[in-house]
């Protein structure tokens, strides 16, 4: 259960970034119209939301949400996940962290809920620092991809921004078993290391049938070509 003070900041953060009325954007870089237009005749799909960070701000799949799609939201904040609970209960919300194995792990952070925290050591030297003296650790669970699906074999959406983690996330999932229809990517490049790890990511989605459609800002889309 959630203290009222914690509960009353939740739900400001919740007005703060919903506003009084539905926007027509939520995304940061207008994925969302994008989604809204490729699955303008889907009224009940589904997603994997990994890194979702907040229910409203910088979301990709609140608008999705508000159509009546449901899907899984997973975020190493426990705050975000508190905030998913609130905001989108008919969702599946998790506080875990998707990697390579299911271990615990350590992320780094500054803010408790903060779009930039993550389980990437480089990272987080190369976009806290101004705060380097700041960063902060903790420990989070990581379960591998199969954890989230279960027995579903279609997913429409698969969504993944986990600051620089995300070849850590793709190289466990068996495309054999599951489809999606659409994937956003977070394309890193803020070292050798994860532009490499972005080409890799690349080619091993080509390789199960996915093509490459844009860029929106660092968001790659592909689309799989049997759809």
């Amino acid at each position: 259960m959630l203290n009222c003070l914690l509960k009353v900041k939740l739900l400001i953060s919740l007005l703060k970034h919903r506003g009084l009325f539905l926007k027509k954007q939520y995304s940061r870089n207008k994925e969302d119209q994008y989604l809204k237009k490729i699955f303008k005749n889907k009224m009940n799909g589904t997603y994997v939301d990994i890194g979702a960070f907040h229910p409203y701000r910088f979301s990709n799949t609140y608008l999705l949400y508000k159509k009546g799609w449901r899907g899984t939201n997973v975020d190493l904040n426990k705050e975000s996940i508190d905030l998913f609970n609130i905001a989108r209960p008919d969702d599946i919300n998790l506080n875990v962290a998707i990697g390579s194995k299911n271990k615990k792990q350590i992320f780094y952070y500054i803010k408790k809920t903060h779009q930039m925290n993550t389980l990437n050591r480089e990272f987080a030297k190369r976009y806290f620092y101004k705060d380097k003296t700041n960063i902060k650790k903790s420990s989070v669970t990581t379960k591998t991809f199969e954890f989230l699906i279960k027995n579903e074999k279609k997913i429409d959406l698969l969504d993944i921004d986990v600051e620089g983690s995300e070849y850590d996330v793709v190289k466990k999932i068996n495309f054999k078993k599951v489809s999606f229809k659409i994937i956003l990517i977070e394309c890193a490049s803020f070292n050798k290391l994860a532009r490499k790890n972005t080409s890799k990511i690349k080619n091993m989605l080509l390789r199960a049938n996915y093509k490459y459609i844009k860029n929106f800002g660092e968001t790659c889309v592909y689309k799989n070509k049997s759809y």
